[in-house]
Parts: C-alpha cells; structure tokens; sequence
C-alpha cells in the first residue's frame, strides 16, 4: 500500500506525502480525541419531490385514506414530536395497501444519493393533522430515507419544513398525491394547522438491506457493473 506520512512544518502547514509529492492543506481545526464531539460539515442533502398520483391509483389511495379515518389515533398521549393523529408504525405489515405503497416508494429512493443502495421499509405510518395540529423538527436516524405522501391537503395547508438549510428554511407546499423523500438524518417539522379540514399523509422510513441478506447477483448482472480491465486483443 500506499505509506501516508502526516509531518507537521514551522510554515503552519499540514504536510501529507503518498509517495507521489507532497499535498499541503492549511490545519485551522484539529479534531478531539477520546470524546464524541459534534462538528459543522457543509454537506450537500437530495430531496426528491414528485406526484405519483397516478402510478398510485385511486383506489390505492382512497383505501390507505379511509383506513387511517378509521384507524384514529394510536397515540392517544402523543408521546412523539408529531403532535397530531398518529397510527401505529407497523402499517405495511398490517395493511396490504401500505405495502404496496412502500413498493412504488422504494425504487425511487434506491436511486438517491452518491451510491445507490438496496431498501426496504422499516416503518410505515398515517398521520391525521387537525386544526392547531403540528409536528416539532425532528429526524428519523438511524434509518437511511424518510418519506411521505400525501393523501388530503386541504387548501391553505401548512408546508412541510426543512429548518438547517444553508440558505435558511426549505419548503414544500405539497398537493394531492405528492411523494417527499429525504434523508432521514435531517430535520423536518411542519407548523401548526390553520385549517377546518383534515390534513392527511403516509409516511415511512427505509432502511439498507445489509449484503448477507441480498441474493447474489447474476452473471449478467455482473458484467453490466463491472468492465474488465484490457480490452480484447490487447
């Protein structure tokens, strides 16, 4: 392997050899040891927005819509940073319906971010806003992508709200049939309703498949990822 060899310089640079010249960088902030310390990172975060109302189809979407009316509220405390009707988080598992959401979900999210990963869900859930009816910023790790869609936005519906962006708080003012995926580590929230009428989404969290639990890939699938190394011929 290639010998990496940090020297530190009286010019106040940091000095880093790979055996093929050396990299200067300035060294402003040496990290701490032997303690967990948070750092500000400027990272850049995909969020996908887009209606599939259509690919959903409506009696998908009227069915998932009345089982959350007649669902209610499994929180009765609310206990949780969603301050509104909550079911339970295991829809997908109880409801074919919500699984089947989840499956038109998950190939889209298979597709973000700088290397695309294999998913499935982890939770699946309605949630039901009623006027003065909100939701405190809050993220979902450790799961991979966050989602929601949604099912009945009245007029004048609260946006969902992504307050850490760079250039401040990043809105979406979501209709009928909207699907939102974001990663699960950043922070949402959405404000408290002004609206008569119910508010109404599904939401989810997706998880990695781990490698042990993926099939192996087939020969052709192989040779679509992988290119060889010389060329016929050579």
């Amino acid at each position: 392997g290639v010998c990496c060899r940090p020297r530190n310089k009286p010019d106040g640079l940091f000095h880093r050899d790979y055996g093929k010249g050396e990299i200067q960088m300035t060294d402003k902030i040496p990290l701490a040891r032997d303690e967990i310390k948070n750092y500000d990172i400027l990272v850049t975060r995909p969020i996908f927005i887009k209606n599939i109302f259509d690919e959903v189809g409506s009696d998908l979407h009227y069915t998932m819509e009345s089982i959350i009316l007649e669902t209610g509220n499994e929180w009765p405390k609310r206990p949780t940073v969603v301050q509104a009707n909550m079911t339970n988080l295991n829809m997908h598992y109880k409801h074919p319906s919500f699984n089947k959401l989840c499956d038109i979900v998950i190939p889209y999210a298979e597709k973000m971010g700088s290397t695309p990963i294999k998913c499935r869900a982890s939770d699946c859930w309605g949630v039901l806003y009623k006027k003065n009816d909100f939701s405190i910023a809050h993220a979902h790790w450790p799961n991979v992508w966050s989602w929601g869609y949604y099912v009945k936005v009245p007029q004048g519906s609260m946006p969902l709200v992504f307050p850490e962006g760079k250039e401040g708080n990043y809105y979406v003012f979501p209709q009928v049939g909207d699907l939102v995926i974001f990663p699960a580590w950043i922070k949402h929230e959405v404000p408290p309703s002004v609206c008569e009428e119910d508010r109404i989404l599904v939401a989810g969290n997706l998880e990695r498949i781990p490698h042990k639990d993926l099939p192996l890939p087939s020969v052709e699938e192989i040779k679509n990822v992988v290119q060889p190394y010389t060329k016929k011929g050579n």
